[in-house]
């Protein structure tokens, strides 16, 4: 599973390029992965244009909110909206992927 994450003036639904996340400052996550099985079932529960599931980002003071972008051709699509322009690094842990945002530049 490969990955992907930069600032992006808009977090779109591939397909249609509807925008997603209504923020100045948007970090686009790209996981190079599909977001369904073979047989065509979701893997994940997210829903295009939707906050993620099981992503909580009320109290935390940089993060705003998230969108899920859907699956497509093998990529699924992350939106994190974020306070303002900060600095972020990205890292594999496991099978998962961590965006970790500074608080401050």
């Amino acid at each position: 599973m490969g990955h992907w994450a930069g600032r992006s003036p808009n977090i779109a639904w591939r397909p249609s390029q509807q925008h997603l996340l209504e923020l100045a400052a948007k970090i686009e996550i790209i996981v190079r992965a599909p977001a369904i099985d073979m047989n065509g079932d979701p893997t994940y529960p997210g829903v295009v244009g939707q906050r993620l599931p099981g992503v909580a980002v009320a109290g935390y003071e940089t993060f705003r909110s998230t969108r899920y972008g859907g699956s497509f051709e093998g990529q699924t699509s992350l939106g994190l909206g974020v306070r303002a322009r900060l600095p972020f690094r990205v890292m594999k842990v496991g099978n998962r992927v961590v965006i970790d945002v500074a608080h401050h530049w």
